[in-house]
């Protein structure tokens, strides 16, 4: 069994339920865009001989934050489905002997299981549904984080969020309560992330243990948190200079993105 057997299984699995819910396929990968909101869905999978581990990841992002790696099909970003169904207490058979088992029917079994969770989780009647489920979700992956494997695979997928985008979009979009919930929230997940890769030895410990994967993750990491300090700081300071910077850095930026989802969906 090939990778483009498992892609193609997953999009035939899962078309009909999102094709009913306003998606459409895109060369690897599940995406709509209803209330501004930009929804990729997509499969992620490691084969390691015969045994395969796969799991679907759910990207929700405004339009204004969206970046080219969002829509990348090997992107790994978003929430792990098999993170959402422990916890509600469904079992999700996500590794498997690839010589052994009808790919196909393990992927209907997910597509069933998304389908129960999708209207509670990701279904977005309006924008102002977006910070509460934002929140929500990170929470609940952080959460179930149990061991070093866990840790960087989430480590992974945060790092490749946009949250100043994402801040700045509740700070124009929402009240000022629901950002500063919201930044606090990413700054504590960084915070514990990141004191996750240090108990493992020092910054020059890490260095001569990464590889080059690994060390442009942490950078990223670093530098990520330090321009939500910065956004953390202009609120509290109401620093209106600091967010006409970002206004004219984002929404250029948003011109561009809704022209290529325009394109990509329609």
């Amino acid at each position: 069994m090939n990778s483009n057997k498992i892609i193609e299984s997953f999009k035939m699995a899962f078309e009909d339920f999102l094709k009913e819910k306003g998606f459409k396929w895109c060369q690897g990968f599940f995406a709509g865009c209803s209330n501004d909101i930009f929804t990729r869905i997509s499969l992620c999978y490691n084969m390691n001989d015969y045994k395969a581990i796969i799991d679907v990841r759910v990207l929700q992002m405004p339009m204004l934050c969206v970046s080219d790696n969002d829509i990348d099909s090997n992107a790994l970003s978003g929430i792990s489905i098999n993170a959402v169904a422990r916890t509600e207490n469904k079992i999700i058979e996500n590794e498997f002997d690839i010589r052994l088992t009808d790919i196909d029917k393990i992927m209907k079994s997910y597509c069933i299981i998304f389908a129960e969770l999708f209207d509670k989780y990701f279904s977005l009647v309006t924008s102002a549904d977006f910070p509460c489920k934002i929140n929500i979700l990170l929470k609940m992956s952080l959460g179930k984080v149990t061991d070093y494997q866990e840790n960087s695979d989430l480590f992974g997928r945060l790092i490749g969020i946009d949250f100043l985008g994402l801040s700045y979009y509740l700070y124009i979009n929402y009240n000022i309560n629901v950002c500063k919930k919201f930044v606090m929230n990413v700054l504590n997940i960084y915070k514990t992330m990141l004191y996750d890769k240090l108990k493992q030895g020092n910054i020059l410990d890490l260095i001569e243990k990464y590889s080059q994967k690994e060390k442009a993750m942490l950078e990223t990491a670093f530098k990520q948190y330090d321009l939500l300090v910065l956004f953390a700081e202009a609120l509290i300071e109401n620093d209106k200079s600091y967010f006409a910077s970002l206004d004219i850095s984002y929404r250029q930026n948003s011109i561009s993105r809704k022209r290529y989802i325009d394109n990509l969906l329609f």
